[in-house]
């Protein structure tokens, strides 16, 4: 029951964020063109902020496992080349592609990673987590740039989707992070504060944003996209790779930070990156939030069936 409540206390206010959003909008509290002006702030400085603040605060010293990284790292590759492939043979609308790939790979790892790893085995022990936070969201970032920039243009120009992926927000964050972490830089504690402060509000306020865009009545003609989105999410990428794991010997906490990476629901970033690339904002929009109210049963399944099997103890 306790591991229950773990996924429940995770995946519920989230979804409370988003009816939020929703209903704002329809009261007319705040129309849907301000909610995605709003977006840019968001897109532009807050999510790159949690990004540095994730990788700076990383301890590699304690924590560094070069094996598991190998593995993360491979297998996220592995998994975004099978997906890109499928998806672009299947679906032939470029900018509705972008959307598919970006949400089937892209997982909510920086929320849900530290918060289920750390309420399964304390926050003293989730080294390997923030490990894996560093290595493996930037590259989910810099993948779904290309990806998203790619799907978004009319025709492909090297030369513009390489200064798409240097100007990056998100990346030059990430960018910053990795500088400030390997050179140990010290920060002042008037900014360190302020990083502090502009990260907790980062991921209310996309919620809040995407409820705020939601088109409800618009989901139907999705419906069949978005189910196989879903499943693929949330049952069959962590099958395959989270079997991979346990038949490679991870347990306990690292494969708990390997479950949540694979089988998480949609990152919120994607949604702000859908619209900053031209792809399919609606779609990306709707992939978020179905899959957020999804994992409420599936992420609640998967702790259950693999500490029930002794993977989790």
């Amino acid at each position: 029951m306790e591991n229950f409540m773990v996924a429940i206390n995770v995946v519920l206010p989230l979804c409370i964020l988003i009816i939020i959003g929703y209903i704002a909008k329809e009261r007319k509290m705040v129309s849907k063109e301000a909610f995605k002006q709003v977006n840019q702030i968001v897109f532009n400085v807050l999510i790159p902020v949690v990004l540095m603040k994730n990788i700076m605060e990383t301890d590699l010293s304690s924590t560094f496992k070069p094996d598991l990284i190998l593995f993360a790292v491979i297998s996220v590759l592995v998994m975004i080349a099978i997906l890109w492939i499928l998806t672009d043979k299947l679906e032939k609308d470029k900018k509705r592609a972008g959307s598919i790939i970006q949400a089937m790979f892209r997982s909510n790892f920086v929320l849900f990673g530290l918060a289920i790893a750390g309420n399964m085995y304390g926050m003293d022990n989730v080294g390997v987590t923030s490990l894996l936070i560093a290595f493996v969201v930037p590259i989910f970032n810099m993948m779904a740039v290309i990806v998203l920039q790619i799907h978004g243009m009319d025709q492909v120009n090297i030369k513009k989707v390489i200064y798409g992926i240097f100007t990056n927000p998100m990346l030059i964050g990430t960018f910053v992070g990795f500088v400030i972490l390997i050179f140990h830089i010290e920060l002042p504690v008037f900014i360190k504060n302020a990083v502090s402060d502009i990260s907790k509000m980062a991921t209310p306020l996309a919620l809040l944003i995407l409820g705020g865009t939601f088109e409800l009545q618009s989901i139907s003609k999705n419906i069949k996209t978005l189910s196989l989105v879903a499943i693929g999410r949330l049952v069959l990428i962590p099958a395959i790779f989270v079997g991979l794991a346990i038949s490679l010997g991870y347990r306990n906490v690292e494969l708990i930070s390997l479950l949540v990476m694979f089988g998480s629901p949609v990152a919120v970033s994607s949604y702000p990156m859908a619209i900053a690339m031209n792809c399919d904002e609606e779609l990306a929009a709707q992939a978020i939030i179905v899959t957020t109210i999804a994992s409420v049963v599936s992420m609640i399944l998967w702790i259950f069936i693999l500490s029930s099997m002794g993977f989790l103890i």
